[in-house]
């Protein structure tokens, strides 16, 4: 490895040379950023472990993520970065393959003018390839992406194609089903002939509910009613995806592609700019490979130029390496500073939190469709909406990318073990209600308190041989409350589902759950402790203490507090 890292080394002094600033992230990097950007599948790829106060963490399987994270947090246009380390991938399917290799690469923030960004970025890293037998290749997916905003179909359709940019056979596939080349399956058919597609179903078990259900079958009705995408734009689609050429070439093609479909001019001017800025740096253009499809399937989530360098005579490998454009934008909304206020994204919570926040003369709504995570604030200026399930805002307030957040205490208590280090509460919203109780069955008439539970628990274990099960999610809070109360022999079961049911199903003894009611407790034979109340909650606005805040977001809240306590 030595020999290795001396020309990585190598590699990042001459990137210093060029402006980049050194950066060396930790090695261990929090899972979460990298699951929500890959999905579960990083999670083949990545080795993966947990901690008790940092949640999942993985072995650093890239650097481009950290770095982004550091610059956004620290940095300010324009900025250059340069690393040089160890990243870790899995080879489950090929064991031929090293799991831990070195990166080099050349991060660059400065969007004033893209076209030369991008090609000092690759003349740069050509140069660096310039002794192997490699060659190029580029692309550009905002081009195609350009094409999917222009089509004359619904925003629906639109943004299902868009989603599956980077998934090609899906992509083709909602294309020919989009245009009417293939067939709508039968199923499909006598679901949207059925005036009454719930009768005969029996109960709706499972975590959709039966609104969501109907909400797609209104949506699939809609659907039916659009008209197919027309052959035209098809045929400029097609031509589109097999534009395969030196830039010269294939700037030629597309612009007479963009006489039919003017949506991809702008993106085809990009490529002119990107061309000629290529060619002050001393790049041959003219021997330079353009594929309008390059990309989409080893380069999710990137949205502009890409390139990959590539051993002649070796198709077996992977890129040499490769670049990835903005990317950035889409993906962390961009460099814009603004105040992020996390509320829940759906429900009666959602929709209390905004009435909450309306009396307060600050309009907060969704933008797009019911199912689109996105929002605006009116009324007060520099604050930005994020939409989040309310399990999701304590671990975006404790970790500072969101600065306010909207949600329970008994989530702030039970996933932030730190929660007075990392959060502040600003304001009970009121609602929401609801309590973290520990219940037994009706039957029980023996057992009213937590002495009376652990005596049982005792004689449980005798007679079973096995510890008494209380079923519930808040494992930490429960744990910390019963360890007070000094009960011994209970084990905590998880439960994400309907956790009053499992003492029916016998998959728990007791149960410790959140109850606002107690309807449901009794329908289920349940009682609550007469001193089992673990948690009272409530929605609750909370401020994140480890956020940094620029001047501009300083003021935002500072004017965002001001409405509030007015």
């Amino acid at each position: 490895m030595t020999e290795a890292r001396n020309r990585a080394l190598a590699l990042r002094a001459n990137f210093e040379v060029a402006g980049a600033v050194v950066v060396e992230p930790p090695v261990l990097q929090p899972a979460e950023t990298l699951l929500d950007l890959y999905g579960e599948d990083i999670r083949a790829r990545a080795y993966m472990t947990n901690d008790a106060l940092r949640g999942e963490q993985m072995l650093r399987p890239d650097f481009t993520v950290p770095v982004v994270q550091m610059h956004m947090a620290d940095g300010a246009e324009p900025a250059r970065y340069t690393y040089a380390g160890e990243v870790f991938r899995r080879q489950d399917d090929d064991l031929d393959r090293a799991s831990e290799f070195l990166q080099v690469g050349y991060e660059v923030f400065d969007r004033s003018n893209p076209a030369a960004t991008d090609a000092e970025v690759f003349a740069l890293v050509s140069d660096a390839v310039s002794h192997l037998d490699v060659r190029a290749s580029t692309g550009d997916i905002g081009i195609l992406m350009a094409a999917v905003r222009g089509l004359k179909t619904s925003e629906r359709r639109k943004l299902a194609l868009i989603r599956h940019v980077w998934r090609p056979r899906r992509f083709r596939a909602l294309l020919d089903r989009f245009s009417d080349r293939s067939a709508v399956p039968e199923s499909r058919i006598a679901l949207l002939a059925d005036n009454d597609p719930f009768q005969n179903i029996g109960a709706v078990v499972g975590k959709r509910t039966r609104s969501e259900i109907s909400a797609r079958v209104a949506a699939l009705h809609e659907d039916a009613k659009t008209d197919p995408i027309s052959a035209n734009e098809m045929d400029v689609i097609d031509a589109l995806l097999n534009v395969r050429e030196t830039i010269p070439f294939a700037l030629e093609q597309l612009r007479d592609l963009a006489v039919d479909m003017p949506a991809i001019s702008q993106a085809v001017e990009g490529l002119q700019a990107r061309s000629e800025a290529l060619s002050q740096r001393g790049v041959d253009v003219d021997a330079l490979s353009f594929e309008a499809n390059y990309g989409r399937t080893s380069m999710e989530y990137y949205d502009g130029f890409v390139f990959g360098f590539y051993v002649n005579g070796r198709a077996d490998l992977p890129a040499l390496a490769s670049c990835l454009a903005a990317w950035f934008d889409r993906r962390t909304g961009g460099f814009i500073m603004t105040l992020k206020l996390g509320v829940p994204s759906k429900g009666r919570l959602m929709e209390k939190t905004f009435d909450w926040f309306a009396k307060h003369d600050i309009t907060l709504s969704r933008t797009g469709s019911d199912r689109e995570y996105a929002g605006k604030v009116e009324g007060i200026d520099d604050v930005s909406l994020v939409l989040l399930s309310a399990g999701e805002i304590p671990r975006e307030l404790a970790t500072g990318r969101i600065h306010l957040g909207v949600t329970g205490t008994d989530l702030i208590h039970d996933k932030l073990p730190l929660w007075k280090d990392q959060v502040v509460s600003v304001a009970e919203l009121g609602f929401g209600h609801a309590d973290l109780i520990i219940a037994v069955p009706n039957a029980w008439v023996d057992v009213d308190t937590l002495d009376d539970l652990d005596a049982t628990a005792a004689a449980f274990r005798e007679i079973h041989g096995m510890r008494l099960r209380v079923a519930t999610k808040y494992h930490r809070l429960v744990r910390e409350f019963l360890r007070d109360a000094g009960v011994a022999d209970y084990a905590l079961v998880d439960s994400q589902g309907a956790t009053e049911g499992t003492v029916a199903n016998e998959t728990a003894e007791a149960i410790a759950d959140i109850t606002s009611t107690g309807d449901t407790l009794r329908a289920n034979h349940l009682k609550i402790l007469s001193d089992g109340l673990v948690l009272a909650s409530q929605a609750t606005l909370w401020r994140s203490r480890t956020a940094d805040l620029d001047a501009k977001e300083r003021n935002a809240l500072n004017a965002l507090l001001g409405r509030i306590e007015a």
